[in-house]
């Protein structure tokens, strides 16, 4: 209805639901503007001028990518987050305490991609789009594109407003091993350009999943949902991480 009233907007939809990953690579080819951004179905941007202050300061500083800091809403209290301070990595990762262009190695941040704008023919030349997973397939779109760009141009404002802890917390089985093949591609993607901090919170991340998720895989029983809890990480894990652990213990 609305893009009906807005010859500007151009509503695309799939006759059956394949997935988030899927919906915006669709949406970046159909994409005809300068730049491009993305916003999940049930965010916000917190400010009328939240985009535009974003592509007055890539426009102004000649960027391919410009971003600004990330906010939250929690349903569960109706608390609002701006201070992340109590995780260091995401404090850093999450606001931007000055303007001025940011060096991708040095900040090494991977979650949020949504507060970023891109311009779309950076996004074309170097083909960038979002891995086909179930979960975590953002932060290894968006570590790929600012490598890509090598910096970017941020602002300290809140320019995104992200919902959480109001819909079930429970991940299918199928997602969770989406974000393991993800997480595992972004800790091997750490190890080739050299970016410690970046892999020391997807080492965080991946134990968050093994031992704090949620994970529904379709048993009632706690003893079956331990085993096979031990068989994914003895198969997946111990197999699939040995490499990257010999690489650890070669390099300390």
């Amino acid at each position: 209805a609305f893009a009906q009233q807005d010859s500007r907007f151009k509503t695309l939809s799939y006759t059956e639901e394949q997935g988030a990953a899927a919906a915006r690579n669709y949406g970046i080819e159909q994409a005809k503007g300068e730049f491009i951004a993305f916003m999940d179905c049930d965010d916000w941007y917190p400010e009328d001028s939240s985009l535009e202050k974003l592509y007055d300061a890539a426009l102004a500083h000649g960027v391919d990518i410009a971003g600004g800091s990330f906010s939250e809403l929690r349903y569960d209290t109706g608390e609002l987050v701006t201070d992340f301070s109590e995780d260091p990595f995401l404090a850093g990762c999450f606001t931007f305490t000055e303007e001025g262009l940011v060096d991708y190695r040095s900040w090494q941040g991977d979650y949020g991609f949504y507060r970023f704008i891109y311009r779309r023919s950076f996004i074309e030349e170097h083909k960038l789009r979002f891995p086909l997973y179930k979960r975590h397939e953002d932060p290894l779109f968006m570590v790929l594109a600012l490598l890509k760009a090598g910096q970017f141009y941020a602002i300290p404002d809140v320019v995104y407003r992200y919902r959480a802890l109001y819909k079930d917390s429970f991940i299918s089985l199928e997602a969770a091993e989406d974000a393991f093949d993800a997480l595992v591609e972004l800790i091997e993607l750490s190890w080739k350009e050299d970016l410690p901090h970046l892999r020391a919170h997807q080492y965080d991340v991946l134990r968050w999943y093994m031992f704090k998720a949620k994970v529904n895989r379709g048993f009632a029983d706690w003893k079956d949902l331990g085993f096979l809890f031990s068989q994914q990480v003895q198969e997946s894990a111990g197999i699939r991480l040995e490499k990257l652990f010999g690489k650890a213990k070669g390099s300390s």
